[in-house]
């Protein structure tokens, strides 16, 4: 009688915990996925002629859509802590 009364508030306990435990949150996830590379030339003072190749990435599906270039986004989340601007100096 014991070992059945151990073994329903065992069950009810993890069926609770089951219950409590917070659900994965789905993200959406990209349908389309297209990346081109912003090539440009521009003059700085004594350098001359400085060429820059910037990566962009953008990624859609039916409800939203996100354009971007990984190495800004990276640098602008690290500049919005105090240990990500210690990390970036």
């Amino acid at each position: 009688m014991k070992a059945l009364r151990f073994i329903t508030i065992i069950a009810l306990f993890f069926f609770a915990l089951g219950a409590s435990a917070k659900k994965k949150r789905e993200y959406p996830r990209a349908k389309i996925k297209v990346g081109y590379n912003y090539y440009n030339k521009f003059l700085r003072g004594g350098d001359g002629v400085v060429e820059k190749n910037t990566p962009f990435i953008l990624l859609a599906n039916q409800e939203q859509s996100k354009f971007y270039c990984p190495s800004t986004e990276y640098r602008d989340s690290l500049l919005s802590t105090p240990s990500g601007r210690a990390k970036e100096r």
